[in-house]
């Protein structure tokens, strides 16, 4: 009897380890959707992408990285200096207008709120420059879209070079190449950060604007996420 009183304890205690680290991430993930709760918005993880929730608080809500990444041009030399696409979901509450935020992120971004955060983990904000920029709809909400690139040296090894023979490598300048998303919905800023390396970048754009054109936004009651 008491082997039974102690499957039930600990099983008790197993499931509320589980469900307070649930409650404890930026997001929960089922059936490859993200479900934002304390924002109240979702989006459909794009193939060969893998979402990771943080943990609360954070301004960075979801981190997605690309898990099977195509190589060719001088990528396909040294496979260890692609660049792992990738695309961050940030939030901030704020009472800014889109306009004055992504001014904020283009020409001072210390000023942005948690910046040490930002500047730590978003490529963009440091070193890059503004390649185009326009507008696109994000269920319903128009939204900045700015490209960038940011140069940086990466080593390419000669594709001549034979099996056990010097790889004779060289420094070539390359660059990532991106966009920021940057919508807002009551008072919240919702801003996105996707790059990857220039050579594959078309393709993930196509990736990113799957996972744009899945967004929508849900009651605070729905239960369950959206298929």
């Amino acid at each position: 009897m008491k082997i039974k009183y102690l499957i039930l304890f600990w099983g008790a205690i197993l499931i509320t380890a589980v469900w307070a680290d649930k409650s404890n991430k930026t997001g929960v993930i089922e059936k490859n959707i993200f479900t934002d709760r304390k924002y109240n918005y979702q989006f459909t993880i794009p193939a060969n992408w893998k979402a990771k929730a943080e943990k609360e608080p954070s301004p960075i809500r979801a981190v997605l990285q690309k898990t099977k990444i195509e190589r060719y041009g001088s990528a396909s030399y040294n496979q260890t200096q692609v660049n792992i696409p990738s695309l961050f979901v940030c939030v901030e509450t704020t009472s800014l207008e889109v306009d004055s935020f992504c001014k904020i992120i283009l020409e001072n971004p210390k000023k942005l709120p948690n910046s040490e955060i930002y500047l730590y983990k978003l490529e963009f904000l440091t070193s890059s420059e503004v390649v185009d920029r326009g507008k696109i709809q994000v269920d319903g909400h128009t939204a900045q879209k700015i490209y960038l690139k940011k140069r940086y040296f990466k080593p390419v090894r000669d594709p001549r070079a034979g099996y056990g023979e010097p790889d004779n490598a060289t420094l070539v300048e390359d660059f990532l190449l991106g966009f920021w998303v940057v919508f807002k919905k009551e008072n919240n800023v919702i801003f996105l950060h996707c790059s990857g390396d220039r050579e594959i970048f078309r393709i993930n754009e196509e990736d990113w604007h799957r996972l744009l054109d899945s967004w929508i936004f849900i009651s605070p009651a729905a239960a369950t996420p959206q298929n």
